[in-house]
């Protein structure tokens, strides 16, 4: 009993190991020159896309089993890499396929489109092209540098994390999952979430739109010329480094609101809560619930709206020290803490 005990431990170390490290399955390249587009369309495969030297497109898949290796060809210029057909098995069957993409630095595409069901994506290559689209249903999603016209994301349960991303819109989705977004310069930037947090640093985008029903939205380091972000059950956290051109507002239903602005900063400031307080840091007042408050800052300007039902709102100068007087929230509270 003992020995058979033993063989099956063996025999189940050699199978994780095995598992852990499938074997190189397929192997292709290709002359850059002749792919114009990327389209990979997963299920549960890993993705890894990373940049390499020289002037081909490597593509490497690892894979545990034969039949689960996914086929890669060329289509009118798209490089095509589609999972293999599911097959039905009585007995259950582990798979371990990762698909590696070495793409030469400074290529250009028309498209990329890079859909995944429940594997990762993790890509530190820093695409350029006109359109890129990103898809997930269970997977996480990582990704580096991108410029493009276009750039979408779209992940129903998995986490999104990007980076240094130049684009003209960036439109970011997720029902269950996060998104944390660190640089972005251009045009429109829109964040939705259902019940994941949102948390965005260096963002430089003429219209900003962020929603999120149950998680918090923070906003790190950044400057917009409007903004529009609401969350129902979270906390709200934007640090603005100039006041917003145009009519902007944040809302949450249960949670707090807080927004800092330059000292200086000209606004219309619209200001309501129930059953929170309102802390005005520029003006040093401090007002208890059933908060409705209008004044003009610095002589006026810009709309600003700041609403919450029942969580306290607080407007920041951003360059309070620990002496001054009024009561306000920073930033780094521990409430916007594992955003």
């Amino acid at each position: 009993m003992k020995k058979k005990l033993a063989m099956l431990l063996n025999f189940g170390f050699l199978t994780g190991l095995f598992a852990a490290n499938p074997p190189l399955a397929d192997k292709a390249q290709y002359k850059i020159t002749t792919i114009k587009s990327l389209n990979l369309n997963l299920s549960w495969e890993e993705v890894q896309i990373n940049p390499i030297s020289g002037n081909e497109l490597k593509v490497e898949i690892y894979c545990n089993k034969k039949r689960f290796v996914p086929s890669v060809s060329i289509s009118s210029n798209t490089l095509v890499i589609k999972s293999a057909p599911s097959q039905y098995s009585f007995l259950p069957e582990y798979k371990n396929c990762t698909v590696i993409l070495n793409i030469p630095e400074t290529s250009k595409f028309d498209s990329v489109d890079i859909g995944v069901t429940s594997g990762e994506v993790t890509c530190n290559y820093n695409f350029n092209a006109e359109l890129v689209r990103f898809d997930s249903t269970s997977g996480e999603i990582s990704i580096a540098e991108v410029k493009a016209k276009t750039f979408t994301i779209d992940s129903t349960s998995g986490n999104v994390e990007t980076e240094k991303i130049v684009s003209q819109t960036i439109d970011a989705r997720c029902t269950s999952g996060s998104i944390k977004c660190e640089g972005f310069t251009g045009n429109r930037a829109t964040f939705k979430t259902t019940s994941g947090s949102i948390r965005l640093k260096n963002i430089n985008t003429n219209e900003l739109i962020c929603s999120s029903t149950s998680g918090m939205v923070s906003l790190d380091e950044s400057a917009c010329d409007m903004f529009n972000v609401s969350t129902t059950s979270g906390s709200v956290g934007l640090e603005l480094l100039r006041a917003p051109k145009d009519s902007s507002k944040a809302t949450s239903t249960s949670g707090l609101v807080f927004l800092s602005l330059p000292e200086d900063s000209r606004l219309n400031l619209n200001v309501s809560t129930t059953s929170g307080s309102f802390t005005n840091a520029i003006t040093r007042e401090k007002l208890s619930s059933h908060v409705d408050y209008s004044a003009q800052i610095n002589g006026g300007g810009t709309k600003i709206i700041l609403s919450s039902t029942s969580g306290n709102i607080t407007l920041d100068k951003g360059s309070l020290t620990s002496a001054d007087p009024v009561p306000v929230i920073n930033f780094e509270s521990p409430i916007f803490d594992g955003i």
